[in-house]
């Protein structure tokens, strides 16, 4: 580069820094564009991922139904770690969004073809009348994941087991309160 170039790099600069920043108007569509679909993290990460816990955890009982450590590999333990990290991700996108949709127009939830089942338009009402409550249920189960991270992280087999044995009562008060009927 020469010096005859700087005085044209001066020039424009400032017109490319503004082409990478977005103006306040730029940003708005981007906002609204933002709500997190309740239905995608449900199916693509939180049920998968409550599931692999609850594997590991259900794998884990002897033959009398009781907890049994030693029925626990490393292998299991990482299951586990990287199940719960993926929930506490989004558990956290739920807990922080500025809005919700119930699922995304052509997204069927679960059950409501059965009748008398929620519809996406009743858990969607049920969302826009306390989207705080439902950020506060994501918050609340999402601390309750990181417990059960932190046993996976250091082989604590007793929280590990008290925990996800109470999982299931973890997600239904969010169950009540939003999807079913």
């Amino acid at each position: 580069m020469n010096s005859k170039s700087w005085p044209i790099i001066f020039m424009l600069l400032p017109l490319s820094l503004g082409a990478c920043s977005k103006s306040e108007t730029d940003k708005k569509p981007v906002e609204q564009a933002s709500a997190v679909s309740v239905h995608d993290e449900m199916v693509t990460v939180v049920i998968p991922q409550t599931q692999a816990i609850w594997d590991v955890s259900n794998a884990s009982l002897n033959d009398e139904g009781s907890p049994d450590p030693t029925k626990v590999s490393d292998a299991d333990w990482q299951s586990v770690k990287a199940a719960s990290s993926a929930l506490m991700t989004s558990l956290d996108r739920l807990a922080t969004a500025n809005r919700f949709l119930a699922a995304k127009p052509g997204d069927k939830i679960m059950d409501q073809d059965i009748a008398g089942a929620a519809q996406p338009k009743d858990v969607q009402a049920r969302l826009d009348a306390n989207p705080q409550g439902f950020r506060d249920h994501a918050k609340t189960l999402s601390d309750f994941i990181k417990a059960i991270n932190g046993a996976a992280a250091k082989k604590d087999f007793k929280t590990f087991s008290e925990r996800t044995a109470e999982l299931d009562g973890a997600c239904e008060g969010c169950h009540k309160a939003y999807w079913l009927k």
